[in-house]
């Protein structure tokens, strides 16, 4: 299910969305199977703005000295890129609250 862009803080400046998972699970949204032949895990946003939807996939998961995970780094997927051009060179944050 996507999640609305309003559930994330967006830094224009820095080209970064963020957001807690608890806050996206809460809100019927999570990672899932970005492409249907593959493992990667990813998310759907849609623009509040715009009604457009972005998929992301997870690109980098950052984990501390202890073992426990911190958050996920995704970018947009290539099919995204393609059709939002705006969105190349973002990236998503997402904590692990």
């Amino acid at each position: 299910m996507a999640v609305s862009s309003k559930l994330f803080t967006h830094s224009a400046e820095d080209k970064i969305f963020s957001a807690e998972i608890s806050t996206l699970l809460a809100n019927g949204g999570g990672f899932m199977q970005v492409y249907v032949d593959s493992a990667d895990q990813g998310l759907t946003m849609f623009s509040a703005k715009s009604g457009k939807e972005s998929r992301w996939v997870v690109e980098h998961e950052e984990i501390d000295h202890e073992g426990e995970l911190n958050f996920w780094e995704l970018i947009p997927t290539p099919e995204t890129a393609k059709h939002i051009p705006a969105l190349l060179g973002y990236k998503m944050v997402v904590f692990n609250d």
